[in-house]
């Protein structure tokens, strides 16, 4: 099978990139096979085949529900009149993040995480108010970098990430303001595998809690402070005043949910004890159950259900936008796979352009075999550990670019934050015959992870029958890989109203191929690294200089002079302070 490679990439950079990074990936693993220029041809040769299944619209079953894998398109003039209709008057949020760490002297390094909210009104009066810095949140340390550490500081950039949106959010909705959406830079809802038990102490918490404790004492008793929503799930009222001083977490921790987060944790079973025992590792299963210590993933869970909920009451769009992650297999794990398999095995015409390939030897004319083969999870074998496809590489290839209208995917359900037994039971054994060739793939591995997960905090916080996230690919620039725009299922229905908006605000600059929007949030929230650096040096010698008075009291008093003469060397004057 001759393929032209001009007609295959059609001057998309993306693809070029796609195709460079595969090749790469098959000339590292083959370059001692003798068949190596085949190989090559054979990889090539599929690449035009893999939009089939989005031509073809099949359809694959997840769970309860089905999800067709199928290409939808809107142009300009309705890209233009949703738009106008949908967001003129309102006011766009965008939520970035900075992260910062390094290394200092005696094993001691510095990390800093920082979490802005940048707010846009899209209005044409000068009068107005249009844009603005609605919150920021910045934490620092300098520690001994140790296993848990890292990702403890990751978990809280997500909170803090999440912390601002809510509190912003409320303070315009407060205000009598319109909001249309949210635009979270990176994933609405993560893997959360690595926070599963991470735990932070009380005080800790308190202290990123406090977006603005003088709030009260700056504005007196201007009446948009008390206002708010009111969540059920909680049975408080949420304001901008609970916000600022810190109260949501004292809800959080005395609502009846959590409450039932603990009764579960101090059942009888096999699962429960082995929990309390990993709490014990982690800070503690006695300081868990005096809300003492709490386990980080819980107040993540509770913080994204309350930004559910109040988006959904407000109508108000919240989007996770993610840039190329080359990482990602998600949407080949879960929906492509079975579907390419699917269409492979019902379509003979396809099944001998796949033969074609030479991918897949069996004898030239036992195709019942090579049917048997694909049956087998061989399509899955070849796409995700042969071939290195990722969907990023999947969608570039499959979904065009085009200046003058907006083309995306069919949303598809999010998987990556379910057990790996509740993704084996609902995805990969509906369709037997069409199995997956890889190891099924979630948050949570072992029973007691398991229980955990979707036992109590999922059935407890986000229950699946209502708080599902849904995920659709987008392409907004010729010159980067697809966006993924993930969002919530009370937004399903305005999946065609989201990659609209997402492609407009991101066709502004189509270097970045991001919501312009986002691009401001990212040069506000970024502190230089020199200015990082300094204040680790500061912080640290404040640390080590106090160390040094407490030895210095105990010593004798020849030691006493040397010590000063050390103490010297860490002196803060115009220049060190």
């Amino acid at each position: 099978m001759r393929i032209n490679l001009l007609q295959l990439l059609g001057g998309d950079e993306a693809r070029e990139r796609a195709l460079e990074e595969l090749l790469s990936s098959v000339i590292s693993a083959y370059e001692e096979d003798v068949h190596l220029d085949k190989k090559i041809e054979g990889y090539i040769s599929l690449v035009p085949l893999l939009k089939k299944v989005f031509e073809e619209s099949v359809e694959v079953k997840v769970g309860e529900n089905s999800y067709t894998l199928s290409l939808e398109s809107v142009d300009k003039e309705e890209l233009l009149r949703l738009f106008e209709e949908k967001v003129k008057g309102k006011w766009l949020l965008a939520v970035d993040e900075s992260q910062q760490s390094g290394d200092l002297i005696l094993n001691q390094s510095y990390f800093f995480r920082g979490s802005l909210a940048y707010g846009l009104k899209v209005t044409n009066k000068e009068d107005e108010d249009r844009e603005k810095i609605l919150a920021v949140l910045s934490s620092f340390k300098v520690a001994e970098e140790t296993y848990p550490l890292k990702d403890k500081l990751d978990l809280q950039t997500y909170i803090q990430n999440l912390l601002v949106t809510l509190y912003s959010l409320i303070v315009l909705i407060a205000k009598g303001e319109d909001v249309y959406g949210v635009f979270i830079d990176g994933p609405l809802i993560r893997d959360i595998h690595h926070f599963l038990f991470i735990t932070f102490n009380r005080e800790e918490l308190l202290e990123l809690f406090k977006l603005d404790p003088k709030l009260k004492e700056e504005l007196g008793n201007e009446g948009w402070i008390s206002k708010g929503f009111y969540s059920e799930f909680l049975g408080k009222n949420i304001t901008v005043e609970v916000l600022a001083g810190g109260k949501l977490l004292d809800y959080i921790l005395s609502s009846p949910a959590y409450e039932e987060v603990l009764e579960l944790l101090s059942g009888r079973g096999h699962e429960e004890e082995k929990l309390r025992l990993t709490f014990s590792y982690y800070g503690g299963w006695e300081e868990v159950k005096k809300r003492k210590v709490i386990p980080g993933i819980v107040i993540y869970f509770f913080l994204l259900r309350l930004l559910s909920d109040l988006a959904r009451e407000e109508g108000i769009l919240v989007h996770g936008i993610v840039k190329a992650s080359h990482r990602s297999k998600e949407f080949l794990r879960f929906y492509y796979s079975k579907a390419f398999t699917k269409l492979a095995e019902r379509n003979l015409r396809f099944r001998y352009k796949l033969y074609g390939t030479g991918l897949f030897p069996v004898d030239e004319d036992k195709m019942l075999r090579f049917s048997e083969r694909l049956k087998r999870g061989e399509i899955s074998r070849v796409l995700l550990e042969e071939m290195s496809l990722t969907d990023d590489h999947l969608i570039a290839f499959c979904l065009d670019f085009k200046a003058d209208r907006a083309n995306f995917t069919l949303p598809v359900e999010i998987r990556r934050h379910r057990s790996k037994r509740a993704n084996r039971e609902e995805v990969f054994e509906i369709e037997k015959e069409f199995r997956v060739a890889t190891a099924p793939y979630g948050s949570a591995t072992t029973e007691e992870q398991t229980f955990w997960l979707e036992r109590v905090l999922l059935d407890t916080i986000l229950p699946q029958d209502t708080y599902k996230f849904y995920m659709l690919y987008l392409r907004t620039s010729e010159l980067k890989f697809p966006l993924r725009v993930e969002f919530s299922a009370a937004n399903l229905e305005r999946a065609k109203e989201i990659a609209s908006v997402v492609y407009l605000l991101s066709s502004v600059y189509r270097n970045y191929g991001i919501p312009v929007i986002l691009k401001y949030a990212d040069f506000l929230v970024r502190v230089s690294t020199r200015m990082i650096q300094r204040l680790s040096r500061g912080l640290l010698k404040d640390k080590l200089l106090k160390e040094l008075m407490e030895v210095a009291e105990s010593l004798e008093p020849g030691s006493q002079e040397i010590m000063k003469m050390l103490m010297y060397e860490f002196k803060r004057d115009f220049y060190t302070r």
